[in-house]
């Protein structure tokens, strides 16, 4: 029998296959930023529009494993300057502060929780039934200290900083 021969090119001599074009067009990149550093930043009202957060994780873990290194920051002032404060001078007491905290914590853990799962969907997972890992690794936390203002014309700040 003959074999009927299968053109991928139209007729201009370009393929048929968007596919094909895309990653073309994109391997230089892709190839010229592997193993560097990305910086995201995310603002915290960011999180609360679902689907696009969830679109933007997967977006930041397809980078992950196109072999860019990333880190990943998330503004939590959007909740943290909606909290009712109970001086007039911005006084960040010990219950505020614990407010802030459990902000912050949360953030942390939908981060986290929708990176994870697109981390997972592109595949970064080890190939072990047994024990399916990620071969990445997700570190988190505060590696920013403020410095207190201190005490101002007799007012004492608290945990106020910047």
């Amino acid at each position: 029998s003959q074999q009927e021969e299968i053109s991928v090119l139209d007729d201009n001599n370009t393929s048929i296959h968007p596919f094909a074009g895309i990653l073309r067009q994109t391997a230089r990149f892709i190839a010229d930023h592997q193993h560097r550093t990305a910086v995201f930043y995310v603002p915290r009202d960011y999180i609360e529009r679902i689907e696009e957060f969830s679109n933007l994780m997967g977006d930041i873990a397809l980078s992950w494993k196109l072999g860019l290194k990333i880190i990943l920051i998330v503004g939590c002032s959007f909740d943290v300057n909606s909290c009712s404060l109970k001086n007039d001078f911005d006084i960040t007491d010990k219950d505020f502060l614990r407010t802030v905290e459990e902000e912050a914590g949360f953030i942390r853990f939908e981060v986290e929780r929708i990176l994870n799962r697109h981390l997972r969907l592109h595949g970064a997972t080890s190939s072990s039934e047994e024990a399916p890992a990620l071969t990445g690794n997700v570190i988190g936390g505060n590696f920013y200290v403020a410095r207190p203002f201190g005490v101002i014309d007799g007012v004492d700040y608290k945990n106020t900083g910047y």
